[in-house]
């Protein structure tokens, strides 16, 4: 009696143990974003974004949760930098230099110039940015270059979009002729242009940087080395099984090219 009372207490003990394990391993990671689609997209409808469903995958397989919210860019940087978040999605090294961020890349973004279609001009270089005026997001980096030019040249010839809709306004000020040019991501752009119905009224009018996207971790969050780890080794694997693409298929996408 006394042996079986022994061994009932070790079992016990063991599933106490692994309980606990799983408890610590097995968290609610909240990642914040703006709308960025089809990168990430609102939360409510059944195609939430490129980046969520990869991010997504990676967290099941490692027994996380994902608590995805869409708030302002500027504001997700501020908020997740203080702790209040662990993470932010679809991120640059520029935009969160102090950041933690993973080595492998979840995809890649080419930010390009859109003009009215019937325009002549083409971005170049930052030499044929003379006498242009373009619009960019409010909190968004452009690469390393452009970003300079951008610091260097203000209101004058850099106007700066923020809220809730700021792709929106760039291009309903592209429409009005108060800005030449807009910079953004190849995909989101056209991916805004299909649903408006304006695909052959605006058009692509040269690269200008070609960048990583990442999730980068709040460095003030004693687990944010954990989960950028984690990040690379079930990513390295999906793009070795062909997750990772079956996901980017999903969405009519192919690496580093426009949707078809």
């Amino acid at each position: 009696m006394r042996k079986a009372n022994s061994t009932a207490f070790i079992k016990l003990c063991i599933l106490v143990t692994l309980l606990f394990n799983q408890s610590i391993s097995s968290d609610e990671i909240s990642l914040r974003t703006d709308y960025w689609c089809p990168y990430t997209c609102e939360d409510s409808v059944s195609q939430r974004g490129v980046l969520i469903d990869i991010v997504e995958h990676i967290f099941e397989q490692k027994g996380h949760t994902l608590n995805y919210r869409i708030i302002p860019w500027k504001r997700a940087i501020a908020m997740t930098r203080k702790g209040v978040f662990n993470g932010i999605i679809g991120s640059f090294y520029e935009d969160a230099p102090d950041f933690i961020f993973h080595k492998e890349p979840l995809a890649y973004s080419v930010n390009v110039f859109f003009v009215l279609d019937g325009s002549n001009w083409k971005y170049s270089g930052l030499e044929s940015l003379n006498d242009v005026k373009f619009g960019i997001v409010l909190g968004y980096s452009y690469g390393v270059e452009i970003d300079k030019y951008i610091q260097s040249h203000g209101k004058q010839w850099v106007y700066v979009a923020s809220g809730d809709t700021p792709i929106n306004d760039l291009v309903r000020l592209l429409k009005l002729n108060r800005i030449d040019a807009v910079l953004e991501n190849r995909w989101v752009m056209k991916h805004y242009l299909k649903k408006i119905n304006m695909s052959n009224e605006i058009i692509e009018a040269g690269i200008s940087s070609f960048d990583p996207v990442y999730v980068a971790f709040s460095p003030v969050k004693p687990l944010s080395h954990q989960y950028a780890s984690e990040i690379d080794n079930v990513l390295i694997e999906m793009k070795k099984d062909g997750s990772w693409l079956r996901i980017l298929k999903d969405y009519d996408l192919l690496p580093n090219q426009e949707p078809k």
